[in-house]
C-alpha cells in the first residue's frame, strides 16, 4: 500500500480501503513509500531524486543511490527545485515540474518482488499516510 507522500485525502482513503480488504481476509497489510518504485525501475542511478508537487509553493524530495534508500522525503521551496534537481544524477517526476525532464510512474507490480523483510515495508499498523507538515485544515478538537 503506497502510503505518500502524496494527496492528503487520496491516501488516506487508499489505505483505509486496503485495511478494510484486509481485516476482512484476516491478512496484513504493509505501507511504503511509493518512490521505492522508482528506485527499483532505476538501480543503476548513483543518486536518483524522485520529485513531486507538494502543492503550497513546496515540492517533495526522496533520494536515493544505487536502488536503495539515502534520504526520506523531504520538502522543499518550489522556487530552489530546478537547482535542487541538478544535484543528482537523475532527477525524475510523475508530472510535470520545471526542470524535470524525465516522468517516471510509480507501478504497483514493483512492490510485489519484495520480500516480507525489504527494509522499506511500514509495518506498524495502522498504517498511517507520509506527513510531511500541517494539515491546511484541521477539525476543530472536541471539547
Amino acid at each position: 500500500m503506497g502510503v505518500g507522500p502524496g494527496s492528503f485525502s487520496g491516501i488516506r482513503v487508499g489505505i483505509a480501503a486496503a485495511q478494510g480488504i484486509a481485516l476482512v481476509q484476516d491478512v496484513p497489510v504493509f505501507g511504503i513509500c511509493s518512490a521505492w518504485s522508482v528506485a527499483v525501475q532505476h538501480p543503476q542511478v548513483t543518486r536518483l531524486g524522485v520529485f513531486a508537487d507538494a502543492k503550497r509553493r513546496e515540492a517533495f524530495c526522496t533520494a536515493f543511490a544505487y536502488g536503495g534508500f539515502d534520504r526520506a522525503t523531504y520538502l522543499l521551496p518550489m522556487e530552489e527545485l530546478e537547482d535542487h534537481a541538478s544535484k543528482f544524477t537523475l532527477a525524475v517526476s510523475a508530472e510535470p515540474l520545471a526542470g524535470i525532464a524525465t516522468r517516471v510512474h510509480p507501478r504497483a507490480r514493483d512492490f510485489l518482488g519484495f520480500p516480507p523483510t525489504f527494509p522499506g515495508w511500514i509495518t506498524q499498523q495502522p498504517l498511517e499516510p507520509i506527513y510531511l507538515r500541517e494539515p491546511a485544515i484541521a477539525l476543530p478538537k472536541a471539547r
